[in-house]
């Protein structure tokens, strides 16, 4: 397992996105974990891989909206 951690710094209004590598064919998906006074999620999306092949990879795109002043730890379980 990998974690990687990084620190993001958006303004109050800015979006920020994350894309990440997901298997939603084997039952997993990505889930976001944070403080919604500080931020929220303005959309999440599946990228199918253009095979279209069974149990192949996807991307999960989450876009995030900042919507106070703040700090918080966004996790993706």
């Amino acid at each position: 397992m990998s974690v990687d951690q990084e620190k993001i710094q958006v303004k109050k209004g800015e979006d920020l996105t994350i894309t990440l590598d997901s298997v939603l064919t084997g039952g997993y998906d990505w889930l976001p974990v944070f403080n919604h006074d500080v931020i929220d999620i303005i959309s999440h999306k599946v990228e199918r891989n253009p095979e279209n092949a069974v149990g192949g990879s996807t991307k999960t795109v989450f876009k995030f909206k900042a919507l106070n002043s703040g700090k918080t730890t966004l996790k993706m379980v």
